[in-house]
């Protein structure tokens, strides 16, 4: 977010306090400063055509967002991505205290702790993980279905603690994943100035 212009910066924190801005299914809109703020979940099984989904910013990941690049909130220095077995749609009232009751979150698979998002360094307003995927490997029992995935701040698996960032619910439910299976979850966030 550093390479926005002034422009953008000055008036972005005045917009969120009076709500002046629109969240869709790709990420925010900042309409006076014309700024947009997104993020997508790529998903796919080893050996599989990955697939996009644009993701839901929730408030609370806004909140931090902003907090954290101008009102000298701590930042997070590790992020982990979830998945979820409900049937729902992610909405902006999502917190990481009822993540887990609002989506029913996905703990079926062998790694201990939610992955980590292992992020790149920010170039041309990306941050990403891209090549380096974070791996669920399903446990044994199923057939599982999968709608969707999320990004926290905690890494405890079912855990309420820490903060949700952005949710997704894939185009294409993720049906009939067994015990062995692999998916591989990249999160990409952009954040684009369309302003002069």
């Amino acid at each position: 977010m550093l390479n926005l212009s002034k422009k953008s910066l000055s008036g972005l924190g005045r917009e969120f306090r009076n709500k002046n801005f629109e969240l869709t299914e790709k990420g925010a809109y900042f309409n006076a400063s014309r700024l947009f703020i997104g993020g997508a979940f790529g998903h796919r099984l080893e050996g599989e055509k990955r697939e996009i989904a644009p993701n839901l910013f929730t408030a609370q990941g806004l909140n931090y967002l902003l907090g954290a690049a101008f009102d000298a909130q701590a930042q997070q220095t590790a992020f982990y991505l979830s998945l979820f077995s409900g049937n729902v749609t992610p909405a902006g009232t999502w917190t990481a205290a009822n993540y887990v009751a609002n989506s029913t979150e996905f703990t079926a698979y062998d790694e201990t702790t939610r992955p980590v998002w292992a992020r790149g360094d920010v170039a041309n307003q990306v941050l990403s993980n891209t090549g380096t995927e974070a791996q669920f490997t399903y446990s044994t029992g199923g057939p599982y279905t999968i709608y969707g995935g999320s990004l926290l701040t905690s890494s405890v698996k079912g855990g309420s603690a820490g903060l949700l960032i952005a949710s997704a619910r894939f185009a294409t439910t993720r049906t009939n994943q067994i015990a062995g299976d692999k998916l591989l979850i990249d999160y990409s966030m952009t954040a684009v100035d369309d302003g002069a």
